[in-house]
């Protein structure tokens, strides 16, 4: 991913898809993980042996929270 999408990808609407997406999946998810007061990272790589992305997300743990 270039750097230019990796700034833009948790932009409601923002795809490199075209017709195929609607840009909302990320910018939902990180809208929930930030609900929980949790972190949704992204790294990617683009070198010739080595290329891909990674998202992960974190969510805070309380082990006395009760639903």
């Amino acid at each position: 991913m270039s750097q230019q999408t990796l700034t833009r990808i948790f932009e409601p609407f923002f795809t490199t898809k075209s017709h195929k997406g609607n840009g909302i999946g990320l910018w939902i998810s990180r809208g929930i993980v930030d609900r929980h007061h949790g972190l949704l990272t992204v790294r990617s790589r683009s070198a010739a042996e080595r290329s891909g992305t990674v998202f992960a997300f974190f969510l805070p743990f309380n082990a006395t929270a009760r639903n």
